[in-house]
């Protein structure tokens, strides 16, 4: 499996390809294990540094906290997710949910 720095913790974790959706699995010991699609990593390696700090560490305690017959998954919005107009109020940029292992759930 391949290596590199968690995109929530900095931690040293493992990652796999997932195609169906494609996105990481990700295994890392501070955040137990989530599934990140390329846009949200992306989105949240370039937030402002505040902001991102903050943002990472809620993502990680919501991915240590899902239930273990559940998986954490980070990922961007299909079309029927979308809210906001990106004006008044704003767009949704993630989507983050614990969903079933069963199949079916990713």
């Amino acid at each position: 499996m391949p290596n590199q720095l968690c995109p929530l913790s900095d931690e040293p974790a493992t990652y796999e390809i997932s195609y169906r959706p494609y996105c990481k699995h990700f295994k890392c010991s501070t955040c137990t294990e989530f599934f990140i699609d390329a846009s949200s990593e992306a989105h949240i390696a370039g937030l402002p540094e505040v902001t991102k700090t903050e943002r990472r560490a809620d993502l990680s305690r919501r991915a240590q906290a899902c239930p273990s017959d559940r998986v954490f998954v980070i990922r961007t919005p299909k079309n029927d997710d979308l809210g906001g107009d990106g004006h008044g109020v704003a767009r949704t940029t993630m989507i983050v949910e614990c969903i079933s292992r069963e199949p079916g759930g990713l």
